[in-house]
């Protein structure tokens, strides 16, 4: 379960593979969604922060990126990751789990691209260059 701000989505894995249910049904795409979702599963952190204050806002943690929580076969939520902004340096994000109050620097390409899953702008279409041999002639090459 992916959510944010922005947009809200499901991803379900089923017998017949991935399945984004939300905001649109479609099928999700196996070779992207199923190492990502592997890695994440495996994430480790480059360094363990425990905050000294309640304002999570210096993490971005006070309106998370956006979050995902890990289901076990029965939809029984295992644990939610909230994702927040990225460290100053910008190669690794703030990521807080819902059942630890401490806050896990964490660098791994696999959060940035979940976040983008259902956040990105979809690519517009565009039409191939055809060849109307009745108006055009074709060009030769030298």
């Amino acid at each position: 379960d992916w959510s944010s701000d922005v947009c809200s989505s499901d991803l379900v894995r089923s017998e017949m593979g991935w399945m984004i249910e939300q905001p649109t049904k479609f099928p999700g795409d196996e070779v992207v969604i199923g190492p990502a979702i592997q890695a994440v599963a495996a994430l480790s952190a480059t360094a363990v922060i425990t905050p000294t204050t309640s304002d999570l806002s210096a993490y971005g943690l006070v309106k998370p990126q956006f979050t995902i929580t890990l289901m076990d076969a029965a939809s029984k939520p295992l644990v939610t990751l909230q994702v927040g902004g990225n460290n100053p340096s910008g190669d690794a994000q703030y990521i807080k789990r819902s059942d630890d109050n401490r806050i896990y620097l964490v660098s791994d390409f696999n959060v940035s691209i979940i976040g983008t899953w259902f956040t990105a702008t979809p690519l517009k279409p565009t039409a191939l260059p055809t060849y109307r041999p009745a108006t055009e002639t074709p060009t030769k090459s030298p």
